[in-house]
């Protein structure tokens, strides 16, 4: 089914270094390589960003994380203070 196209992509992706994207296999590949595995549970790594050990967070690096996360959690809620 997608098996031509697919292969040109894998080619490209070998040839340059890249991995392929998982989305980018076709069903029917994904079926016949692997199987379907949508329902196995996923390792947490896959999600996070893994820094190289040793590395250090920079103060603006931090605040700014810090601020993302007030943000995007709703931390602050109709200007109330309980400072």
């Amino acid at each position: 089914m997608g098996g031509d196209h697919y292969e040109v992509y894998r080619k490209y992706c070998a040839a340059n270094g890249i991995d392929v994207h998982p989305t980018a296999v076709p069903d029917d590949i994904k079926t016949k390589s692997v199987g379907n595995h949508q329902d196995e549970q996923q390792l947490i790594t896959n999600f996070v960003e893994v820094r190289p050990e040793g590395s250090e967070w920079d103060k603006d690096e931090l605040l700014g994380l810090i601020m993302r996360f007030v943000v995007e959690t709703d931390q602050v809620t109709n200007g109330s203070s309980t400072c």
